[in-house]
């Protein structure tokens, strides 16, 4: 009887744990920016980066925007972050559709903002001016970057595997 109520003990705690980790899903999604100028001074520079954000909040109804976990540019030989920016840097949605980047950084020479597009990403652009020299403008391309979530039954493998690990050393000192 004391083996049965252990036995349902396990079956239900490891029930629980199959699941409270079945229902956790990876939520932070990442793109790569990679864009060209097109105008001004600095016609044919290009920049590049990446930045990640917790996408858990996505309603997909109307406006929704999400500050970023991470953020890098290169831009004009110049490696900048979340900190480098005026403002929180947010990623922009439209009913579920991405939108693009906001992130401005007045205190550089040129001045630059990535801007989030209207409809969709395809609206969205990067605009600079520099303290001499003509404003210009260049595209935005983003790229969704390919993440590998950790399943929820690794969890699960892993609790399973330490459960049975406790079970056979208990067995070993109750023989002993």
């Amino acid at each position: 009887m004391l083996k049965l109520t252990k036995n349902f003990k396990s079956a239900m705690v490891c029930g629980l744990l199959f699941f409270m980790t079945s229902s956790a899903q990876a939520a932070l999604t990442g793109y790569s920016i990679i864009g060209t100028l097109d105008s001004g001074s600095l016609n044919g520079e290009t920049f590049n980066g990446q930045f990640t954000f917790d996408d858990t909040g996505l309603v997909n109804s109307g406006f929704e925007s999400f500050s970023l976990s991470s953020f890098a540019l290169n831009f004009h030989n110049t490696n900048f972050n979340a900190d480098n920016a005026d403002t929180v840097p947010t990623v922009d949605f439209q009913d579920g559709a991405f939108l693009g980047l906001s992130y401005t950084n007045s205190l550089f020479n040129p001045n630059f903002s990535l801007v989030s597009g209207l409809a969709d990403s395809s609206d969205a652009y990067f605009s600079y001016t520099p303290t001499s020299g003509s404003s210009g403008f260049g595209s935005l391309n983003f790229t969704t970057l390919t993440a590998v979530p950790l399943p929820a039954a690794v969890w699960l493998f892993g609790s399973a595997l330490a459960g049975f690990g406790a079970i056979t050393r208990r067995k070993r000192q109750h023989t002993i």
